[in-house]
């Protein structure tokens, strides 16, 4: 639910957000193209300089790597907490997007490409299609519960439901680890 907020409460905040960078106008609903932008630009420096780096601190397994994408998420939604605070504060510039969807393809890399290693490296040989799936599953999952929390409206800003998620989130992954 929380890398897949990058596809609507996050261009949500940027349609509050100025757009202007000087040379060009990025439109709301432009800032999504900096996801994959990012996840092409990142796959290979963490294949090259990030998994290695890993193997030298010891975290070897692709459970390790899933639990650290999940603290990156984590961090991206602070990023997120931290804009949602300052797009009630002042009319700000879009730039300020960039961290949180950059922690968010580097979550991606590290969550969805590890599970789906591991769904294929690890499970039995008639399991595999259904591990896959499982992972899918966990993802429409989390996309569902998106809409659901912002329709029940429990919460008064955007900035205490972000809060929300993030909380779920930290939690999941120390449950996790």
């Amino acid at each position: 639910a929380c890398f897949m907020q990058q596809n609507s409460r996050w261009i949500f905040q940027a349609s509050q957000m100025n757009g202007d960078l000087g040379f060009y106008t990025l439109k709301h609903d432009q800032i999504i193209v900096f996801n994959p932008l990012s996840a092409l630009i990142l796959t290979p420096l963490c294949n090259y300089y990030l998994f290695p780096l890993l193997d030298k601190c010891g975290f070897k397994l692709l459970v390790h790597k899933i639990a650290i994408g999940g603290f990156v998420c984590f961090i991206g939604f602070v990023c997120a907490i931290i804009v949602e605070f300052q797009i009630q504060e002042n009319y700000i510039s879009m730039l300020w997007l960039f961290p949180q969807y950059i922690c968010a393809a580097l979550s991606e890399i590290l969550v969805l490409l590890s599970s789906l290693n591991f769904a294929y490296e690890n499970g039995p040989a008639g399991m595999k299609s259904v591990m896959t799936a499982m992972v899918y599953l966990t993802v429409a999952l989390g996309v569902a519960l998106i809409p659901i929390v912002a329709a029940l409206k429990l919460f008064k800003s955007q900035a205490y439901e972000f809060i929300f998620f993030a909380s779920v989130l930290f939690i999941n992954m120390i449950i996790f680890c």
